[in-house]
């Protein structure tokens, strides 16, 4: 994630100061590159409010969407783009990792097939433990990826996915991913598919803790709780109730 930071010395207090650069309509007396700003949501600004940027950048004009995340008046404010061109690169850049990870694991199927019978296992393992997992595994993932849908799996703007699987998990495609590779490796009793798995798997468990942090900016409504409350992996919610989609 890009970080900028400015620090300047202004000659005013804390109330005018946050009073000029948390108005929209002035970011255009601070910021190069702006053409417009302005607050697209109604009411005073706050946590959760909208707008709209529109820059010039290597002489193309781009457009902005950002949501409020932070807002503390005479303090600090904060907030997250939610639509544009940073978007897009990021969806980009997911659905390039989404094809590697696929092609591997396709790989570690593959020579599942092909290593065949290199370990011996019992009935119980094989075909017991391997099955379950596999269909588990596959029906667990396929069930988030249908309620999330897959342009949102992708980076694409939609509201916190709270029900079905994402009660148990907050990542139930990576989960159900890794429950097909070792159970496929297992019906196959495969020690170099097994060792691929792992691998494999490593990046569905370590992704998750790379994505929190933009999601945290993305969705900043109810997402704290969401994290206090559900499994990163697999286990029962921690909460009373928490149910449906919160928008964002």
């Amino acid at each position: 994630m890009i970080e900028v930071e400015y620090a300047a010395v202004i000659n005013r207090s804390c109330e005018e100061v946050f009073a000029f650069v948390s108005n929209p309509e002035n970011e255009t007396q601070w910021q190069s590159g702006l053409i417009e700003a302005k607050q697209t949501s109604d009411g005073p600004m706050g946590v959760a409010s909208t707008g709209r940027d529109v820059r010039r950048i290597m002489g193309k004009k781009t457009v902005a969407a950002w949501r409020i995340t932070k807002f503390e008046p005479n303090r600090q404010f904060a907030f997250a783009v939610i639509s544009g061109p940073c978007l897009h690169v990021r969806r980009v850049v997911s659905q390039v990792n989404g094809v590697l990870v696929i092609l591997v694991g396709l790989g570690v199927l593959l020579l599942a097939v092909l290593d065949r019978g290199s370990i011996h296992l019992g009935i119980g393992p094989r075909w017991l433990v391997g099955t379950a997992l596999l269909l588990c595994g596959g029906i667990f993932g396929l069930w988030g990826d249908l309620q999330l849908g897959t342009n949102a799996s992708h980076g694409a703007r939609a509201p916190l996915e709270t029900s079905g699987p994402y009660r148990y998990s907050r990542n139930p495609q990576y989960v159900g991913a890794i429950g097909v590779l070792f159970g496929f490796c297992l019906v196959w009793s495969s020690g170099l598919a097994l060792l691929g798995a792992a691998g494999c798997s490593m990046w569905y468990l370590l992704a998750p803790f790379a994505e929190e942090s933009w999601l945290r900016q993305r969705l900043a409504t109810g997402y704290d709780a969401y994290l206090a409350s559900t499994p990163r992996f697999l286990g029962t919610a921690r909460r009373a109730e928490l149910s449906g989609r919160v928008d964002r």
